[in-house]
């Protein structure tokens, strides 16, 4: 990937760059995740003259008042709340029409306020981007399009498995005193209902770096579910369309390479806070 600067690039929104909100669960806004959202906000941006903002309008929904103030304020002014009542609202999807336009007009600013932590996109993540997993986006639209979103996913999951922060406080019972305080489950089960290449996915996962990178391995241990078609991802969210998604993370965090990663890591860790963690992941069941 090549160097960007960061300080001289104004194609992000007005949100500012490098500058965590300090909770140990954040993301951090690396270079390459800013780059992503600026080549994001460059692609996209011909959508911008033709956004009509089609939302369900009942009292339950989507009120006048949002949808006026989402047609009228820039995009880069558009806050999470906004977004995130679109994302409950706009019920319908097409593959390449006005919904879809509409969507594609907004991706770059979801992209920047999840990557900036706004609160309202974490509050149920999987919800945000439903819309763009139904579409056939990789089958019709513009291949500069599915590349900007997918170097955004790359990017996001890159940026998550750098926070190597471990936090206490959780019950023995449920396999550890210890998780990593960035939700990467619930990440995941965004990314999945996005349409991510998952396979893709578990390559950037694989050539992270430890330990932090085998932290979460360890983590998501803790998060899986087995029923009869296997071990898979365990998410609220996900849905029976989700499953081989959900199964591939499954066994690529079980998978004796992980183990090894996790076995390494422990000696690399410096904290013993992530080094119980990482203990206690290898002695599952």
């Amino acid at each position: 990937m090549p160097e960007y600067d960061m300080a001289g690039d104004q194609g992000v929104g007005t949100a500012p760059a490098l500058a965590p909100s300090g909770k140990p669960g954040d993301i951090v806004m690396t270079g390459e995740l800013q780059a992503a959202i600026a080549n994001a906000y460059e692609v996209f941006e011909p959508y911008g003259a033709r956004f009509t903002a089609q939302v369900c309008r009942c009292a339950s929904c989507f009120t006048e008042a949002d949808r006026d103030r989402l047609l009228r304020l820039p995009l880069r002014q558009i806050d999470g709340y906004l977004l995130d009542q679109y994302s409950w609202s706009a019920h319908g999807h097409d593959d390449d029409g006005p919904l879809s336009d509409d969507l594609r007009y907004l991706l770059p600013r979801y992209f920047e306020l999840f990557a900036l932590n706004d609160a309202a996109l974490h509050n149920t993540p999987e919800c945000n981007l439903i819309q763009l997993g139904h579409t056939a986006c990789r089958s019709l639209w513009p291949t500069g399009e599915v590349a900007a979103i997918d170097r955004w996913f790359d990017a996001l999951l890159g940026a998550c498995l750098a926070n190597d922060t471990v936090e206490g406080g959780w019950q023995a019972a449920s396999g550890s005193r210890y998780r990593c305080a960035l939700r990467l489950n619930d990440v995941l089960g965004m990314l999945v209902r996005a349409g991510a290449d998952v396979v893709r996915l578990l390559a950037i996962w694989d050539a992270a770096p430890d330990p932090a990178a085998a932290l979460h391995i360890a983590n998501q241990r803790f998060m899986l579910a087995t029923d009869g078609r296997g071990t898979r991802l365990h998410n609220e969210h996900l849905e029976q369309d989700d499953s081989a998604a959900a199964l591939a993370i499954g066994a690529f965090v079980t998978s004796p390479r992980s183990t090894q990663r996790i076995e390494a890591a422990f000696f690399q860790a410096s904290d013993p806070a992530s080094q119980t963690l990482l203990s206690d992941a290898l002695f599952l069941a």
